[in-house]
């Protein structure tokens, strides 16, 4: 009889070990998981707050003046002695590269930034890695153009008000600088770094590398006609007449 009791008392002894090592079990693993998903959260907010910072960059570029103040040192991509307007900085490779650093620290976690490369229609690719996440971020120029006002525009001579025509069927976006040796440099894309004076216009240009150029950078070749509309004083057409000035951008005589 004793033995029989304690038969019955080892095994439920037995019974409650098993029990409690499967409640430690379930709830170890459950721990496991749900830090697991606490971590993996926190690195997709982390890598949010990242693109969103570096996308900032890219299209505000210089904004706290910092190359006026002669405090970039990236002499392998920008030289200290351009004059410049801070528009060049924006949508800019160059800049971003310069503030680029091989091991960046952002918000507790290092980014690797592995490379860069130039992508189609002279996009820009940066290459970076967080612990075992690889990931790229693909940059366009959204700063370089200006869109052309849908309306009705004359083009020729200043006193031929007879050519007229409208852009109503078609988007226009215009370049606002001249097309420079970053711009050719994008468009092979080629090496950006020792670039000779990367902010100076080509001015030298045969029309089968103009177009080219800009076929490769997802433009054509500008026609006169809209520059023309583009630098004209906007003023109001009366009776299908345009009144056009004989200088750019002002209604001066």
């Amino acid at each position: 009889m004793k033995l029989f009791t304690k038969s019955i008392i080892s095994k439920i002894s037995i019974l409650l070990l098993l029990i409690l090592v499967g409640v430690f079990i379930s709830y170890w693993l459950g721990n496991k998981t749900e830090t697991k998903n606490v971590r993996k959260k926190q690195i997709n907010q982390v890598l949010e707050d990242f693109i969103a910072h570096k996308n900032s960059l890219w299209v505000e570029g210089d904004i706290e003046g910092v190359y006026k103040k002669n405090k970039l040192n990236c002499p392998n991509y920008l030289s200290n002695d351009m004059a410049v307007h801070s528009s060049f900085f924006e949508c800019n490779p160059l800049f971003y590269l310069c503030l680029s650093k091989k091991v960046e620290k952002f918000n507790g976690y290092d980014f690797k930034f592995n490379k860069y490369e130039i992508g189609d229609l002279g996009s820009f690719i940066a290459y970076y890695s967080l612990q075992d996440i690889d990931f790229s971020l693909k940059f366009k120029d959204v700063c370089r153009s200006v869109y052309l006002e849908k309306k009705l525009y004359n083009a020729g001579p200043v006193k031929d008000q007879n050519y007229l025509w409208d852009n109503y069927a078609e988007n226009v976006y215009i370049d606002k600088q001249y097309i420079n040796n970053l711009d050719k440099a994008l468009s092979l894309k080629g090496k950006l770094e020792n670039l000779k004076d990367p902010h100076l216009p080509l001015l030298n240009l045969a029309e089968k590398e103009m177009k080219k150029i800009c076929y490769d950078l997802g433009g054509q070749l500008l026609e006169s006609r809209y520059f023309d509309a583009a630098i004209n004083y906007p003023t109001k057409i009366v009776n299908k007449i345009i009144n056009k000035y004989p200088y750019p951008w002002t209604k001066r005589r």
